[in-house]
């Protein structure tokens, strides 16, 4: 049985809120489950599950609460599973009624699903790829199943395969941790709060320490190349960067430092090189995955140029490895990057996100600006050395397929 202490309850203080009315009030339920094993593809078939039995709940009209800024997020962290509740403004007198019936809900969607009858969690299963596989969850499927040394498009029929998706679910049921975080003015009652929680749910085994489950993976294959065609898709390279970082790792200042300078912003410099000088694309920009450390290039452009992007990306990632920027790029960089991540204090979200993340990898950063400090510290050299240990292992380039017909002369 769930004890009073074997809650995690912190109650956060958001310092310039754009509309300090909307976020008055703000909480956010964590469920988190270490697995032995979760592949992305098994993360996203269990987020849509959930999804559809939770929304199918909050759209019950006989509910007595009004669940229009409610939501429910499922979040794959290295082996961990989470499931996150969250709403926002209520009124007091009535949160810790909401608190109840929120942990209740996922709960009962979470054992509607494994109530499902095999065949028909399978047919689930198999109209969730088919029909709301999306180009961004395909790109991702394609990144991680190289990532993870994994394929299990073809194994999603198998009895085997529903049963660990419903033994995964039970697992997510007997919940290791729970975490509430809390954003508003009056202090609350902790105790009052937890016990809410505890008359819904029971659980054991409380993890100590989940950086073990973040374990550096292999990748067989460099650069692999992969093909896909579509009706009514925009012409898309993305190419896959395995670097020896994530932000379990003391280096991962440097890591968001060298995706800034590589393309997150207008002045990096994949945007400056493809769209600025050469004109070549619609856009280009990079973003790092903050729990694998992979970096990810994508750009949207015609046909005749793709090959052509990709040959300067690869020739702007050798200039980085050689130390071809200025330190006054750097420091223009840093700024941009410092007020993107102070953008955070604005969201509740945003900061719950970066104080679960601390937690979970029992990081060194007590608040955002500590780790905007440890980014002002990083210097060119250790951009340079970051960027020798980093390699290209996936390049993904996704074809209109009626503009390819076009510029090959062929029916394909």
């Amino acid at each position: 049985m769930l004890k009073f202490q074997d809650f995690k309850f912190e109650q956060l203080t958001v310092h310039q809120l754009v509309s300090k009315k909307y976020f008055n009030r703000y909480f956010e339920i964590k469920y988190i489950c270490p697995l032995e094993e979760l592949s992305y593809i098994t993360y996203k078939i269990i987020e849509y599950l959930v999804k559809a039995k939770f929304n199918h709940a909050l759209t019950n009209p006989t509910l007595k609460f009004n669940a229009q800024n409610a939501e429910i997020e499922v979040g794959k962290i290295g082996n961990i599973l989470s499931l996150s509740f969250f709403y926002i403004e209520t009124e007091r007198s009535n949160l810790l009624d909401l608190i109840r019936y929120a942990a209740d809900t996922v709960k009962k969607s979470l054992n509607d699903i494994i109530n499902y009858d095999t065949n028909d969690l399978s047919q689930e299963i198999k109209k969730i790829i088919n029909e709301s596989w999306s180009k961004e969850d395909f790109i991702s499927y394609k990144l991680h199943a190289q990532f993870d040394c994994i394929d299990e498009i073809q194994k999603i029929a198998d009895l085997e395969y529903i049963n660990n998706i419903k033994n995964i679910i039970l697992s997510i049921l007997d919940f290791s941790e729970i975490h509430l975080y809390y954003i508003g003015r009056e202090q609350l009652n902790k105790e009052e709060i937890v016990n809410n929680l505890v008359k819904v749910f029971n659980s054991n085994n409380l993890a100590d320490n989940y950086s073990k489950y973040l374990e550096e993976r292999i990748v067989e294959n460099n650069d692999i190349k992969i093909e896909r065609y579509s009706a009514n898709l925009q012409n898309t390279l993305v190419i896959g960067i395995l670097t020896n970082s994530n932000i379990a790792k003391p280096n991962f200042p440097v890591l968001l430092l060298y995706n800034a300078l590589l393309g997150q912003f207008p002045n990096s410099k994949l945007y400056q090189t493809v769209r600025v000088k050469q004109s070549l694309a619609y856009d280009i920009k990079s973003h790092v995955e903050y729990t694998t450390g992979l970096v990810v290039i994508e750009s949207r452009t015609n046909i005749e140029y793709l090959e052509k992007i990709r040959d300067l990306s690869l020739g702007e990632i050798k200039r980085i490895k050689i130390g071809h920027f200025s330190n006054e790029e750097l420091g223009c960089l840093k700024k941009m990057l410092n007020t993107y991540i102070l953008f955070g204090l604005d969201s509740p979200k945003t900061l719950i996100k970066f104080h679960f993340y601390m937690y979970i990898f029992n990081q060194r950063y007590n608040n955002i600006e500590e780790l905007i400090t440890a980014i002002n510290n990083v210097s060119k050299q250790d951009i340079v050395d970051f960027s020798k240990d980093i390699r290209v292992y996936s390049t993904i380039y996704i074809y209109n397929q009626n503009e390819l017909q076009k510029y090959m002369g062929v029916n394909l």
